[in-house]
């Protein structure tokens, strides 16, 4: 053991490096708890903050306590690491699988538990982080993340206008892309990869117009409040309250305008029929009425599209489904009324001069 000139004492080496150095194991032989206290004098009275770093000797924890005054009277811990290597605060027990718990907050007993991260600096700009959750394995491989960032201008602590981002890493990449959004005006976006379908919603209840898979409200005050104005049920049937379904058809977004030829013989070669959905596919098997892709798809190829048929993890099994673009057959059929309406009234005219003959 040294004591250097300037009073610093080192164990075990020549050099202490402050006030009290020890190079080498500090054993305790005893089975009972060992201490280490810091005590620091404040101003020319001993107000003191002392930490208390006990060594159960019996479990093997390790637990700090803090307190106020020089006795060490009132010391309460604070945390501690178990000896499953935990680091347990606000509680000194726990027998799940997670490394750190945190129970509660300075704020009150008997609270939520709060964890905060904090940015080292004022005031982000648009983009820049206020905290990040990374999900890495042991290789430091980046997997996925979880951050806020700005989302407009700050001016702390009075406006702070924030966004969630949700990243995921692809398969193949290295490192996550952004994938989900929630804005600071809480608007959701979903970036989906080209390869697979931006956003499936599922409900475990069965085809019907009971449970729906998406509700719409307008006049809101917060979730689920507000007038509904529209719905799609797990049968796919959409509601809505005024009966509307619009399209874009300002003239200033359209070119190459021209009148529709004649749809009279698409119309009288499409074959409208009676049918139902097998019963192993789901749908709903009450009898229904239109056209069979495969059947219009001889009239009107442009009328029928194709999808791939995907398995459970979103991979294309190499099949496809058809389905008819009825919004556009609807439009023939207008087309075709109109041509109808036409002749009617070139017959109605001359069936008139006859009878005034």
């Amino acid at each position: 053991m040294v004591i250097t000139d300037t009073g610093s004492v080192g164990i075990g080496t020549a050099s202490p490096k402050s006030i009290l150095t020890a190079n080498g194991n500090i054993v305790g032989l005893s089975t009972g708890t060992h201490s280490w206290q810091h005590y620091q004098q404040a101003s020319s009275s001993y107000t003191v903050t002392s930490i208390d770093s006990v060594i159960d000797g019996a479990t093997g924890n390790l637990v700090f306590k803090t307190s106020a005054n020089w006795t060490n009277s009132d010391a309460a811990e604070k945390a501690r690491i178990d000896s499953s290597g935990r680091l347990l605060v606000g509680t000194s027990t726990f027998s799940g699988g997670a490394r750190a718990v945190f129970r509660g907050n300075t704020a009150a007993s008997g609270t939520q538990g709060v964890i905060i991260l904090q940015r080292d600096s004022a005031n982000p700009s648009t983009t820049q982080g206020l905290g990040e959750i990374r999900f890495q394995d042991s290789n430091e491989g980046w997997g996925a993340s979880i951050s806020a960032e700005g989302d407009a201008t700050w001016s702390s602590p009075s406006d702070c206008p924030t966004k969630l981002v949700f990243s995921t890493t692809l398969d193949g990449a290295s490192s996550p892309t952004a994938r989900a959004q929630i804005t600071n005006k809480g608007r959701f976006d979903v970036f989906g990869d080209s390869s697979t379908d931006s956003l499936i919603v599922t409900n475990a209840a069965g085809s019907g117009t009971s449970v729906s898979f998406i509700s719409c409200r307008h006049s809101s005050t917060g979730f689920a409040s507000g007038t509904e104005s529209f719905r799609v049920f797990t049968n796919g049937n959409a509601q809505n309250t005024n009966g509307s379904f619009t399209a874009i058809s300002d003239q200033k977004l359209k070119e190459n305008i021209i009148d529709a030829s004649s749809q009279w013989d698409d119309l009288k070669a499409i074959q409208i029929r009676n049918w139902n959905f097998k019963e192993e596919t789901g749908y709903e098997t009450h009898r229904q009425i239109g056209p069979v892709a495969q059947e219009l798809e001889q009239i009107c190829p442009g009328l029928v599209f194709e999808t791939p048929d995907r398995d459970a993890d979103g991979n294309e099994t190499g099949e496809v489904t058809k389905g008819v673009n009825q919004s556009v057959l609807y439009m023939k059929a207008v087309k075709a009324l109109q041509e109808a309406m036409e002749r009617i009234e070139q017959l109605e005219a001359k069936v008139a001069a006859l009878e005034g003959a």
